[in-house]
């Protein structure tokens, strides 16, 4: 039985919410403030908590939830490879642009999905997904400018 649309750009979502709380998971590890740690986790719960919503959706959609990350994985890699190296100020740059990446897929494949499916990923994941950018971009410092 082929996938559904809605299935598969559910589980594209699902992935990203995977993926995202992975990469929160390695960035706690290179995170010793107590105000960013505590934003860290908050991001990562978020993150596990849609995931955990997508799958089930996905089910209730006669679907087959993904188990492996997806496109935000390069960002995981990055904080693996040497978030400690890059610093704070890089580290908390990347985990928003990677919020604000996130927030443009779930507004572009919202539009995708079936009313119902749309109005259940509308009201809790992109809400939250707003939410998790704005916790993590009052964390991030701009990029200093250069004279």
């Amino acid at each position: 039985m082929a996938k559904s649309p809605n299935v598969r750009l559910l589980n594209r979502l699902l992935r990203t919410e995977l993926a995202a709380a992975a990469v929160y998971e390695k960035a706690l590890t290179h995170v010793d403030d107590p105000a960013d740690r505590k934003v860290l986790q908050e991001n990562r719960t978020s993150h596990a908590t849609r995931a955990v919503m997508l799958g089930q959706l996905i089910q209730r959609r006669g679907g087959e939830p993904v188990h492996r990350a997806g496109p935000l994985s390069w960002i995981g890699k990055l904080v693996e490879a040497g978030a400690s190296m890059m610093g704070r100020d890089a580290l908390m740059r990347s985990l928003r642009e990677a919020e604000a990446l996130s927030l443009e897929s779930y507004l572009t494949n919202v539009k995708r999905l079936d009313a119902e499916s749309a109005e259940e990923v509308a009201e809790y994941g992109v809400l939250e997904q707003q939410h998790a950018l704005n916790r993590i971009a009052a964390r991030a410092r701009p990029r200093p400018r250069r004279r």
